[in-house]
C-alpha cells in the first residue's frame, strides 16, 4: 500500500485537512498517521460495523456512514467486506467481479448480502471541503469521486486503479488519468493496486 503519511513527510507537505473515501476497518485506514498527529480528518465508509470501529478507534476523526456514488439517496451495496461495491459500478467492473480476481456474480449474491446504504455525491456533499490529501478506494467507483472534483485540488490523491495479480483494471482508468492530467496532476508512483497523483 502506498504510504501517504511517509510520502507527505518526504515532500514536506503538512496537510490541514485529509479525507478518505472507502476506509473499511481502522487497521486499513490510509490516514491513521495524520489522525495521530491531530490533523482534521474525514472518513467515509458504508458498512456500519466498520463505522462503529472507526469512531471507537479514531474519536477525533469525523466518520460519515455512506458511499460516494452517482446520486444522493440510497443504493444497493454488494457486501464483500473489504471488497464491497455499489450498484452504480457497471456490471463486471468491480474488482471482485473480475474473472481472475474473485469472479463474483451479482445475481448470485444472497439477499442478506445486498444492503441498502446511504449514497452521497462528492460534488454536492464533500467537494467544498477541499482536502489537502484524498484517498479513494471504492471498488470500481473511483471516477464517481474524481470526476466530481470541481473545487477540490488535493496535493496528493491516491486511488485504487488496478490489481497486478489478477489483471484487473479500473473501468475508468484512462478517463481518470486524462482528467487528472488536465488538472495538472502527475502520477508519481503505482503499487500492486493503487496510483498516486501529485499536484505540484
Amino acid at each position: 500500500m502506498i504510504d501517504l503519511y511517509k510520502i507527505s513527510k518526504a515532500i514536506g507537505l503538512n496537510p490541514r485537512f485529509v479525507m478518505e473515501i472507502g476506509t473499511n476497518d481502522p487497521d486499513k485506514c490510509a490516514l491513521s498517521g495524520f489522525i495521530r498527529d491531530g490533523v482534521e480528518t474525514l472518513l467515509v465508509e458504508p458498512l456500519p460495523w466498520c463505522v462503529e470501529a472507526l469512531r471507537r478507534e479514531f474519536p477525533r476523526a469525523t466518520v460519515i456512514e455512506a458511499v460516494c456514488g452517482s446520486t444522493d439517496g440510497e443504493v444497493n451495496l454488494y457486501d464483500r467486506g473489504e471488497g464491497s461495491w455499489i450498484e452504480d459500478v457497471p456490471v463486471g467492473c468491480a474488482p471482485d467481479e473480475h474473472p481472475k480476481h474473485s469472479h463474483m456474480k451479482r445475481d448470485a449474491f444472497e439477499s442478506k448480502f445486498v444492503r441498502k446504504v446511504k449514497s452521497i455525491r462528492f460534488d454536492t456533499a464533500l467537494d467544498g471541503m477541499k482536502p489537502d490529501i484524498l484517498a479513494v478506494d471504492i471498488e470500481g467507483a473511483e471516477w464517481m469521486v474524481i470526476g466530481q472534483m470541481r473545487q477540490s485540488r488535493p496535493r496528493l490523491l491516491r486511488a485504487e486503479t488496478h490489481f497486478t495479480h489478477s489483471g484487473y483494471r479500473n473501468p475508468d482508468y484512462d478517463r481518470i488519468n486524462e482528467y487528472l492530467g488536465g488538472l495538472g496532476y502527475q502520477m508519481i508512483v503505482q503499487d500492486v493496486s493503487d496510483s498516486l497523483y501529485f499536484l505540484p
